[in-house]
């Protein structure tokens, strides 16, 4: 492209410079992209079949764990957590076993991604007592909780 005459407007000759310069950037510039080599990320992949602990001590607190777990435990449970946030058992008891609202993450993780903060964030949750205000759609819930079982109770004409 050629340089434009002295009797262009001011704009123009801007424009035209710039356009002019922008030219010698890409002739001079090389276009490849560059690729590059990374080791792997430590947590995705094979690493995260990696146990932090002998074989041996895992099967046996494994079984120990399997072993306490008993049938008529299943009855007891829902009777021991009545009133769920506001019971410390009920927590307990949530932080031993795989939830609903955890099943979902689980069951839709790719088979590369690392297990490790799934399993941090199941094992070693903290409860609300974590949050300084609570979110806004958890606090709605609680606050309109009553309301909701009175509402439930009229319809059943029962009362919980």
């Amino acid at each position: 492209m050629e340089k434009i005459s002295e009797n262009s407007g001011i704009y123009t000759t801007k424009f035209s410079n710039r356009l002019l310069k922008t030219k010698e950037l890409q002739a001079t510039k090389l276009n490849k992209r560059k690729i590059r080599i990374q080791s792997a990320d430590s947590d995705y992949g094979a690493t995260n079949d990696i146990i932090d602990m002998p074989t041996e001590t895992y099967d046996k607190i494994k079984n120990e764990f399997l072993n306490d777990l008993d049938a008529c435990d299943i009855l007891k449970i829902p009777l021991l957590t009545i009133g769920q946030r506001n019971n410390e058992q009920w927590d307990k008891e949530r932080n031993n076993r795989l939830t609903a609202s955890n099943f979902g993450r689980i069951i839709n993780m790719k088979c590369t991604t690392n297990t490790a903060n799934a399993v941090k964030d199941i094992l070693y949750r903290v409860g609300l007592s974590k949050f300084k205000k609570l979110p806004e759609p958890l606090q709605w819930g609680i606050d309109n909780e009553e309301k909701a079982k009175e509402k439930f109770e009229q319809i059943k004409k029962k009362n919980f």
